[in-house]
């Protein structure tokens, strides 16, 4: 059996759907799996995953900055895409640009979601299958209901711990960072690609300052832009006898690390589904997204839910994300606050 998923981006968004894979190879662990990704995703992220035959790089944002330019690679990854003939694609993604990725595809069945469930409505035009999902679910429930209504399996949750691959060498560095370290080790991955899912750093140092109290641990600091490698060094300077700032990593080295810490710290971000598919305790803070539709299952993960000063109501994500000049959900919210509902097991 020959099997398609297209789920395009982001990186988050992506591992939140590796229950997927887990699912499709237990029902069938002969399948061949392919995936339709971003390229970035599939340079940093799925190439490494183990239980897939198959990437497919497509790089949609800078075809449309330069379409002549790209043109003959936009055929080239046409004319591959319509030289396989699948069994099943499952469209994950629900926009309008899966809507087109799908058009190219060659199969015997097209699944995705009804109108009332797709992210993008058009997305569910020209599927050979289409079923409802509750949107107020978890995410990663929602892409496994999907597949699970398909192929008539029980709706039921994945918790099985996927390791990406690394190297030796790289095994050996993580090794190395850890060793010697007795107290509790917590990642802290402050880092956000919006502004808006960010705390303030003044929040972050005197949370984490309440934590020293307490627990006494070494903080891991991670950092992905250079604006958020300058931001870990100022917290890196408000412990430094007690943190390090880590060297940007990998998405497979990152993950790796995380399996050897005893918790991560991020807001609403990559970090966090990422510290999940190791099984590692994570605590986390949402402002402009749904926390019980995005944080991770399991009695290890606990997420704090800031509130909208605007009364601004939403199912999955808030519609002023992009464009909310304050992002007081989560700037307004107090480090005793985050102090009393951070759970260590």
């Amino acid at each position: 059996m020959r099997i398609l998923i297209i789920k395009t981006s982001s990186s988050g968004d992506i591992i939140q759907s590796f229950p997927v894979i887990t699912l499709l190879r237990r029902y069938n662990p002969w399948a061949k799996i392919d995936w339709v990704a971003e390229r970035l995703c599939c340079e940093l992220l799925l190439k490494a995953h183990p239980d897939l035959d198959c990437v497919i790089s497509i790089d949609t944002r800078g075809w449309k900055r330069a379409l002549m330019r790209h043109l003959p690679v936009i055929c080239n990854t046409i004319r591959r895409m319509r030289r396989e003939k699948y069994d099943l694609v499952f469209d994950l993604q629900g926009n309008v640009k899966s809507w087109l990725v799908r058009g190219f595809i060659r199969a015997k069945e097209k699944v995705g979601y009804a109108f009332s469930s797709a992210p993008e409505w058009p997305s569910s035009l020209f599927l050979s299958h289409r079923y409802r999902v509750d949107v107020r679910e978890a995410i990663s429930l929602q892409y496994l209901s999907l597949v699970q209504q398909h192929l008539h399996l029980p709706p039921t949750p994945l918790y099985e711990r996927v390791l990406l691959k690394i190297s030796p060498t790289q095994a050996n560095w993580i090794a190395e960072q850890v060793r010697g370290i007795t107290r509790p080790t917590f990642m802290v991955c402050p880092g956000s690609r919006w502004e808006n899912k960010k705390l303030p750093l003044e929040t972050w140092v005197k949370f984490l300052t309440r934590l020293m109290d307490r627990y006494s641990p070494t903080f891991f600091f991670v950092w992905g832009g250079s604006k958020e490698r300058g931001e870990v060094e100022v917290l890196h300077a408000a412990f430094s006898h007690s943190s390090r700032v880590l060297p940007k990593m990998s998405f497979s080295v990152w993950q790796h690390f995380m399996d050897r810490m005893d918790s991560v710290l991020t807001v609403d971000s990559v970090a966090l589904h990422l510290a999940a598919t190791v099984c590692t305790p994570t605590f986390s803070i949402f402002g402009a997204s749904k926390a019980c539709v995005y944080k991770p299952l399991g009695e290890i993960h606990h997420a704090f839910q800031g509130t909208c000063p605007y009364g601004t109501l939403f199912d999955k994500r808030c519609p002023m994300l992009r464009s909310c000049n304050t992002g007081r959900c989560l700037k307004d919210i107090a480090p005793d606050v985050l102090e009393e509902n951070f759970v260590f097991i």
